[in-house]
């Protein structure tokens, strides 16, 4: 792309009009002069011994020409776009609402059920790094009207995640419809139908067998081909069986409880009730916090893992090992060792409850899901000390199967 300065009023004329179609720009004869390309403004095409595309704007009162290296329509609008928006003025933020603060505002909101969850949080905020550091300046009440931005943007987030272009679409959606209620000035409709949101099939996740199960506590190392890999000609051996004290009771309560990454690693000491066999947690991904049975079987490991001596005195139940008084980081999964991310147990929880006979409020009681609000029962259940005693059986016969694959659990030392 070149910029060339011209001279104020020196802007094409007369101006011819071409529909912004490649076959009507291909249909233009050859020095036939300047064409106004239809429906952009400032966007031209010249037609001489060949064909260029141009960008003509009044910039501070002179008109700027840019001249794209694009040769076909499809690449130029790319090109047109970006110069365009770089050519708006920039508004003063202390008297337009840009995108950026009406994020953080967004995020500050106070919602009926609480704040805003921290890992909800971070996604936006890590999607706003991502993919819209070239829009946080712009006024918020300008965006509706850039579809051609909106989609473009979607489709550059999509080449590399639909699961992210859900996200950051569904955040600027959110942010504008929630600032439109009290903001006069934003009277432009969401432009909906600019963008798609992508259907991502749920994942399945669950150990397709008990040997699956098995294998993620204890297993050999195996090549490419499935064979065992020897290292100084011995089985290498993997899994979480290999973790130290902390690590291995962290992944146990998971499998036991089928709760979130976040819930456990922020789990309190207090919280869990010795007496009457319960863990309180109180981090549940922006929903209510939630009270569960707990296992037989969990409350000796629970114990045994609490008088061992192997962690630090702590107000966390996983006290980090490298901060102190800090609660445990973020648990990433080694698939090299066999360990699957937390969510594969939260999946074959919930598949274990269902093979049981579970019912779905049951299985959301366990789980911590929110209640769905369309269903009209989920306003009449009250979570009383007997509603949760009452799902004990159901933890403990998932507990058993467990033991009957993996029976050295139980006598796991810390």
């Amino acid at each position: 792309m070149s910029i060339v300065s011209i001279r104020p009023g020196a802007a094409p004329k007369p101006r011819k009009i071409v529909e912004a179609t490649q076959k009507a720009i291909d249909a233009l004869p050859l020095n036939s002069g300047e064409w106004r390309i239809g429906g952009f403004p400032g966007f031209w095409v010249r037609a001489r011994e060949s064909k260029k595309f141009r960008v003509l704007k009044k910039v501070k009162g002179e008109d700027v020409s840019f001249t794209l290296k694009a040769t076909t329509l499809k690449e130029a609008k790319v090109e047109y776009h970006d110069i365009w928006n770089d050519l708006k003025p920039r508004p003063d933020p202390g008297t337009v609402l840009t995108l950026g603060p009406a994020i953080q505002a967004f995020l500050a909101r106070k919602r009926p059920k609480g704040p805003v969850g921290e890992k909800t949080k971070h996604m936006a905020h890590e999607n706003v790094r991502r993919f819209l550091a070239d829009w946080v300046d712009r006024p918020l009440k300008d965006i509706p009207a850039d579809r051609l931005g909106i989609r473009r943007l979607q489709e550059q987030i999509t080449a590399i995640s639909e699961s992210c272009s859900n996200q950051t679409m569904k955040l600027l959606a959110a942010v504008y419809k929630w600032h439109q209620a009290v903001d006069p000035a934003l009277i432009l409709a969401w432009p909906r139908g600019a963008y798609v949101i992508h259907d991502i099939a749920p994942r399945k996740w669950a150990f397709k067998t008990d040997e699956d199960l098995r294998a993620w506590w204890t297993d050999i190392q195996r090549d490419e081909k499935g064979k065992p890999l020897l290292i100084d000609g011995k089985q290498v051996q993997i899994g979480v069986t290999l973790l130290g004290p902390l690590k291995k009771m962290y992944w146990l309560v998971i499998l036991f409880t089928g709760a979130r990454n976040s819930s456990v690693r922020l789990a309190r000491r207090a919280e869990f009730n010795r007496e009457i066999k319960v863990l309180h947690f109180l981090e549940n991904k922006g929903n209510p916090a939630y009270t569960v049975p707990l296992a037989d079987v969990l409350v000796e490991l629970l114990d045994r893992y609490l008088a061992s001596g192997s962690i630090p005195p702590s107000p966390w139940l996983f006290p980090s090992p490298v901060k102190n008084g800090e609660p445990l980081g973020h648990v990433k999964e080694a698939d090299d060792l066999g360990i699957v991310s937390t969510h594969h147990l939260r999946h074959h929880f919930k598949t274990e409850l269902t093979t049981l006979g579970a019912s779905k409020e049951q299985t959301d009681l366990l789980t911590g899901h929110a209640p769905d609000r369309r269903d009209i029962n989920t306003g009449y259940l009250s979570i009383t000390a007997r509603v949760i005693e009452s799902l004990r059986p159901l933890v403990n016969e998932v507990a058993e199967h467990y033991l009957k694959v993996i029976p050295e659990i139980r006598d796991v030392t810390f």
